[in-house]
């Protein structure tokens, strides 16, 4: 008889157990939902390309071109191209004592721009003219479109 005491407690035992584990504790209140990540890509034609152009003095054998002589040939060009000053930004400017030559120090003036131009056509004419004033550091810094906030609206 202890036997089937025994037994038939471990039966209720064992059944009260799995009857529980099959009840959640917010079943009533917590609702079905189905959670969606993703993500969108839309390509767009940029019309605001900045580029970063470096101005450096240097020597032309013995001689010595200034920054000046390069800004105003600079302007000068990109007025050629039709390209505004409007769009032309000062960036950067320092100077260095460097060693010129064995026993020569002096001083070399870097400046640095930024210039916004509107399409590609316009960028490669900026980039002749730049090669053609040996003007060798210059680089596409960013490129960015004027209605980006009404496109990532859309």
């Amino acid at each position: 008889m202890k036997a089937l005491k025994t037994f038939a407690l471990l039966f209720f035992l064992i059944l009260a157990t799995k009857l529980l584990a099959q009840t959640t504790s917010n079943s009533v209140t917590e609702k079905p939902y189905i959670e969606v990540t993703g993500a969108a890509e839309k390509e767009i034609i940029p019309d605001e390309i900045y580029i970063a152009i470096t101005i450096r003095e240097r020597h032309e054998g013995r001689e010595k071109i200034t920054i000046e002589q390069q800004e105003a040939d600079l302007k000068e060009a990109l007025k050629s191209i039709d390209v505004s000053l409007d769009n032309l930004f000062l960036s950067d400017a320092n100077a260095n004592y460097v060693r010129i030559k064995w026993r020569k120090k002096d001083v070399i003036t870097k400046v640095a721009y930024l210039l916004k131009v509107g399409d590609a056509l316009t960028l490669g004419n900026v980039f002749e003219k730049l090669d053609e004033l040996k003007i060798i550091d210059a680089y596409i810094s960013r490129v960015s479109h004027s209605e980006l906030i009404a496109f990532s609206n859309a």
